[in-house]
């Protein structure tokens, strides 16, 4: 998509990934009673930011329900379900699964961490094709005082970014 997708299959992406974004972590946080003290600690860490650090202007989900819109596409969840693929349908019914039964806590985890250790650079790049701007976006690994992910900019802020 970053080299060669029209305009069409940029917005046509974005509808298929607003079904899980809009949505975002909200499998994982139904794990969270089912989880040992240590671990329910460190996945709340990650969940706060998720769910924008106590901004609800930071929200991840509003964040890119307000690309949505930039974009001209809906923000409402679920908008674009009729829509979906079946693969796109099983993914997010699968995390549900995930997050709904105790016995699969360690699925929903590893899931979520594969997802979100996979798609920081892309999700920035396809932001970036979908804003039409051709800024490149660094991701450097983690910051020695905190083992978090940061990021660094290498240019100003695209459209959709723009919010965060």
């Amino acid at each position: 998509m970053h080299r060669g997708a029209t305009a069409e299959q940029a917005r046509q992406f974005l509808r298929h990934k607003s079904i899980y974004t809009l949505k975002e972590s909200d499998h994982t946080t139904w794990t969270i009673p089912r989880l040992s003290y240590p671990v329910k600690a460190a996945v709340m860490e990650l969940q706060y930011d998720e769910y924008g650090a106590g901004n609800p202007h930071r929200l991840h989900a509003h964040l890119f329900a307000k690309g949505l819109a930039a974009s001209g596409l809906d923000s409402e969840y679920g908008a674009y379900l009729d829509e979906a693929p079946l693969e796109v349908l099983m993914q997010n019914n699968v995390m549900s699964l995930f997050g709904l039964n105790r016995r699969l806590r360690a699925a929903s985890l590893g899931f979520h961490a594969a997802f979100e250790a996979t798609s920081s650079a892309p999700r920035a790049r396809s932001l970036a094709v979908c804003s039409g701007s051709t800024s490149r976006r660094r991701w450097s690994s983690t910051t020695p005082s905190t083992s978090r992910p940061t990021r660094s900019m290498s240019s100003s802020r695209c459209g959709p970014c723009a919010a965060r």
